[in-house]
């Protein structure tokens, strides 16, 4: 419907006048954007959008940004990185294996835009393969906002590959003409309804090629047609920050007596539900509230409120090539995790402080560390060291070293679970450290 609505109607896309659209003609504005979380956390690194090409080549989103996942085969289902990636600091319940599909606060594009940006992309294959997304940003005076969604549906060429997905972002931000205040707030909603069948069951089927059909053949948690196993993942995402220059002067936008405090909120809830009709008795050891079917929903509750300190901040950047950028900060997070048997809450304090040195803008060096006391992954730690250089003032390559050192607890999911297939309670775990490298 909305495709349809932009060929008619293209003029309700744009919301500027007349006047200033013919002003504006032979004038072309970049598109720039830079992640949510950058915007949360006043970071200026953003990238210019390819407004050429786009997402034709490669629109799913296991293969944009450079990122390679092994997926079971269908657009939508579940899927695993290829590259280790570096864990964050916090707590994390479990990493579920479809987030890649997933609208968050780290993948949330944020458009700077200086005249209404629009974008629809409409994509259908074989296995009745359907994707639809679009995107809208747009300023006015000092309010920016953008609107980001995406509907995946494919059945897939095997027995129950079928994927369902939907989701999609809303985010408004506000700064005063002065920079002395400014605010930004996104939503994200998630509603994930794959399918799994295990994989094939004989790859010697798949190899030689044996049943051409592929609808014939029997894959692993699937060997019969009605038996129906599927995951159901809701999750919705509330974010809020505020950034304010107490001592500002109005002359001159870069020298503060005091600095900038910067204070975040978030507040995320997820609904986890794994389904199977006709679960089959030799693929589990033993079911423990049904051997007819199988739902397994655990909820989960994550509230997250900071308050930083910095000497410089998104919008008030120092004008002198070198300069020395200090924040320092504190954040709690609450947390409630719920399955059939019991709820569990957990409560820490997370203290960070970074400064990075910038030399001449091309040269730049930083270290970051932070802290979790309390709470279930108490004691845990994460510190960073990065540099980088661009040598060639005349030339856009950069040289980058890093080194990230984490000490962390594992996901919550595998000290406490209760489903009807597996249960198990580990208070023993002990942690994970991990050292990650970038050149």
């Amino acid at each position: 419907m909305l495709f349809v609505l932009a060929i008619l109607v293209p003029s309700i896309l744009f919301s500027q006048s007349e006047t200033q659209a013919k002003k504006d003609t032979n004038t072309y504005h970049d598109v720039f954007i830079y992640k949510g979380e950058s915007r949360m956390n006043c970071d200026t690194n953003s990238k210019k959008e390819d407004t050429l090409f786009m997402t034709i080549f490669n629109y799913d989103p296991l293969f944009t940004e450079n990122f390679m996942y092994a997926s079971m085969g269908n657009i939508g289902r579940p899927n695993r990185p290829l590259f280790l990636s570096t864990p964050e600091l916090n707590y994390t319940y479990r990493i579920f294996p479809i987030t890649a599909y997933e609208y968050s606060l780290n993948n949330l594009n944020i458009y700077d835009v200086k005249s209404p940006y629009t974008k629809l992309f409409y994509v259908t294959g074989s296995g009745k393969e359907n994707y639809l997304s679009g995107v809208h940003a747009q300023k006015i005076n000092n309010v920016s906002f953008g609107i980001d969604f995406r509907v995946i549906s494919a059945i897939g060429a095997y027995v129950h590959e079928k994927s369902n997905n939907s989701g999609g972002s809303f985010y408004l931000g506000y700064d005063h003409p002065n920079k002395r205040y400014g605010l930004f707030t996104a939503f994200t909603f998630n509603r994930l309804s794959p399918e799994e069948n295990g994989g094939i069951l004989y790859d010697s089927i798949f190899e030689q090629n044996i049943e051409p059909n592929r609808a014939g053949v029997r894959t692993k948690l699937s060997t019969s047609t009605t038996n129906l196993t599927q995951n159901k993942i809701r999750t919705n995402t509330l974010s809020f920050s505020q950034y304010y220059n107490p001592l500002l002067k109005q002359s001159d936008s870069i020298r503060r007596k005091f600095g900038t405090i910067e204070q975040l909120f978030s507040f995320e809830r997820k609904n986890h539900v794994f389904i199977e009709t006709e679960p089959d008795p030799s693929n589990y050891a033993f079911f423990i509230r049904d051997t007819l079917s199988t739902y397994d929903s655990t909820s989960y509750i994550k509230a997250t409120n900071g308050l930083y300190w910095s000497n410089y901040s998104l919008h008030l950047q120092p004008s002198k090539p070198s300069y020395l950028f200090i924040r320092a900060g504190i954040k709690h997070e609450y947390v409630e995790v719920a399955d059939y048997t019991k709820t569990y809450f957990s409560s820490q304090f997370i203290p960070e402080a970074q400064a990075v040195y910038t030399y001449q803008k091309d040269h730049q060096i930083g270290i970051k560390g932070n802290y979790i006391i309390d709470g279930y992954a108490q004691n845990s730690f994460q510190t960073s060291f990065w540099a980088s250089s661009k040598p060639w003032k005349n030339l856009s390559h950069r040289f980058k070293i890093s080194e990230t050192v984490t000490s962390k607890m594992p996901d919550f999911f595998y000290s406490h679970f209760h489903g009807n297939n597996y249960q198990w309670d580990n208070n023993n775990l002990a942690k994970n450290t991990s050292n990650s490298n970038k050149h």
